[in-house]
């Protein structure tokens, strides 16, 4: 009976699936503000594979599957209210289904061309691969109040201008409109480390891969 226990009990902790000839186990990882499910391998834990996703809040954030730590196959995220505003094929390298660039044909961007920095129309602007969920929870746990603005009631929205490379990668990190007190470099602080650590796809100008600038607020607002 006590052989059988500790049988049962072993199975259940180390959750042992197949894949192929792959053995994995399941981990649980949670927090008061998310939580996370995956498989990785089972000879070495910080190797994922197989099924992920993740919870923040109530809701699902984003779901994909990992091959060797990399992201395959088509991965699933999604909105505040739990619909799917993005599909992207990470095997593939492309975008399968989205909500976020549904933009009116009037709407221009600040891209880098050959005549030099041009507001124009493009293809589809840069994106980011994540959840609005993730985005929200890093600058929720991040961001803090200045003391300085808060003594002096101050409240209103931050601008915070970056550029996004023809790689995807974030540079230049400027307050484009600013309220003091403390407020423009905390938010100038947090933002760059939300979106310099989140994989971005290009704005694409004329089927081409281009520079462009991107504008995110930050908005402090006494309660």
């Amino acid at each position: 009976m006590y052989r059988n226990t500790l049988a049962f009990f072993f199975c259940v902790l180390v959750h042992l699936q197949v894949l192929g000839q792959v053995a994995t186990k399941k981990i649980k990882n949670q927090t008061n503000v998310y939580k996370e499910t995956f498989y990785v391998l089972a000879s070495n834990d910080t190797i994922k594979q197989g099924f992920y996703e993740k919870h923040i809040g109530r809701g699902l954030a984003e779901k994909g599957n990992y091959t060797s730590n990399i992201r395959t196959g088509v991965w699933d995220f999604f909105d505040f209210n739990g619909n799917i505003d993005l599909k992207y094929d990470y095997s593939r390298k492309v975008i399968v289904e989205t909500t976020r660039s549904r933009q009116e044909d009037t709407v221009k961007y600040l891209i880098d061309t050959e005549n030099g920095w041009t507001l124009t129309q493009v293809k589809r602007p840069a994106i980011v691969l994540q959840s609005p969920k993730e985005f929200g929870m890093i600058m929720q746990q991040n961001i803090r109040f200045p003391l300085e603005a808060r003594n002096n009631g101050i409240s209103g929205t931050v601008l915070v201008r970056f550029t996004i490379d023809e790689n995807g990668k974030t540079s230049d990190y400027k307050v484009k409109k600013g309220i003091g007190y403390g407020c423009d470099q905390e938010a100038w602080r947090v933002i760059k480390m939300a979106t310099e650590s989140a994989q971005w796809l290009p704005a694409v100008y004329q089927d081409v891969p281009v520079k462009s600038e991107y504008v995110m607020p930050c908005v402090y607002k006494i309660q």
